[in-house]
């Protein structure tokens, strides 16, 4: 399977900015994939996302989106950096 965003990715962002969930494009999975998405914190957490949330830390984020289907599981991340 092939993981891609819709429109252009975002590599620096604002304390306090809303991270919208980006709308993922999933190619070639096998019929009945499902698609979970998370957010990896600056201090390490991993929140699954399902809607829009506050960016609150400084630092490093990735965005991880994980695929999965009856033949194998496929992950990518995007990473942004979140500033004042």
């Amino acid at each position: 399977a092939e993981i891609a965003l819709a429109g252009e990715w975002q590599t620096t962002r604002k304390i306090g900015e809303t991270f919208a969930l980006p709308n993922v494009t999933v190619t070639g999975a096998a019929e009945g994939y499902t698609v979970e998405c998370y957010l990896v914190t600056p201090d390490g957490a991993t929140k699954a996302i399902t809607e829009a949330l506050t960016l609150e830390q400084y630092g490093t984020y990735y965005f991880r989106v994980m695929v999965t289907d009856k033949h194998n599981v496929v992950t990518k991340s995007w990473k942004f950096t979140v500033e004042g």
